[in-house]
């Protein structure tokens, strides 16, 4: 006796259930990724004062008087603002070089060079590649690209404290 097609009845198998776990899956990684794992993870982040150093290295000496505490920090690539000056400290610049003479290293200083070490304060969330400023990374080795009102420079992050 033949069935009828319209007699027929579709069963649930084994590989329905599979697909439909794919299925869920690639929407679920795609939703992670797609709207940011940081949203999906953790959405109240709360805001704690750091304290960040960078140092500038190599600066004519006459321009080591432009920055001023208070100014404000800008990255002059993002032109997102990074905090505030904390305090400047004038260090003279030294370089380590290696004697031909007798094969020793030694410390050489630069007259008229100083290296700066700009300390700056603002109000940064844990995320997931540390410290960050409205998405802007601090971390200790990254180069910074700073904008000041009367100076420009670069310099790469040597601390990074939590203020209490």
């Amino acid at each position: 006796m033949k069935q009828n097609k319209s007699t027929r009845t579709r069963r649930f198998t084994v590989l329905d259930a599979l697909i439909i776990l794919v299925i869920l899956a690639v929407i679920g990684v795609g939703i992670y990724f797609f709207v940011g794992k940081d949203e999906v993870l953790d959405t109240n982040q709360s805001s704690v004062p750091i304290a960040y150093t960078i140092e500038i290295r190599g600066i004519e000496d006459v321009y080591a008087g432009n920055i001023s505490v208070g100014d404000t920090v800008v990255d002059s690539v993002t032109k997102k603002t990074i905090g505030t000056v904390a305090a400047v400290e004038n260090l003279p610049h030294t370089q380590y070089v290696i004697n031909q003479t007798n094969a020793v290293v030694e410390e050489k200083e630069f007259p008229g060079q100083v290296n700066l070490l700009v300390t700056v304060s603002s109000n940064a969330t844990w995320g997931a590649l540390g410290y960050e400023i409205e998405g802007y990374r601090i971390a200790i080795g990254v180069l910074h690209y700073l904008q000041l009102p009367n100076f420009v420079g670069s310099g790469y992050c040597i601390s990074v404290q939590e203020q209490t």
